[in-house]
């Protein structure tokens, strides 16, 4: 088994991650793993505050196309993403904050590309999308994962 120290501050803590040779999962303290749960929380209040926006009711499931009448949206579409996903994925996939805001800017993105600057849909992304940053940014979880 091969042992790096992969941060040395939590090292000289004796709180050293192990990695085994054959390219296996670090074990994490337990200090990190609470910190990597109360930042998934903190995403999931960053995600209730956007989804009050007046504007955000149209990302809250995913694109039904047939009902839309728009059968190319998952041939324009590669990976679609919606709100409701992205509340289901808080509690049972991501592991780190940062899947929860590339999935969250996915969603947006999405809207940019598949919409027209001029319509209802598109506009109402961008602004979604500013009140998503906006949150993201007041909460300081990029922040928190940098000095962490």
């Amino acid at each position: 088994m091969v042992t790096a120290h992969l941060d040395p501050l939590k090292s000289a803590m004796g709180k050293s991650q192990v990695i085994s040779a054959n390219g296996g999962a670090a074990r994490i303290t337990r200090m990190q793993r609470d910190t990597e749960t109360e930042l998934l929380k903190q995403c999931a209040q960053v995600m209730s505050r956007v989804e009050r926006h007046k504007h955000a009711w149209i990302f809250a499931k995913k694109v039904d196309a047939k009902k839309l009448n728009i059968p190319d949206y998952y041939d324009i579409i590669k990976e679609p993403m919606d709100f409701k996903t992205i509340k289901t994925n808080l509690k049972t996939l991501y592991k780190s904050p940062l899947e929860f805001a590339r999935h969250m800017r996915l969603v947006f993105q999405n809207c940019c590309e598949y919409n027209r600057p001029e319509t209802d849909a598109y506009k109402m992304g961008e602004v979604v999308l500013k009140a998503f940053e906006e949150h993201w940014e007041k909460a300081g979880i990029e922040e928190s994962l940098r000095t962490w």
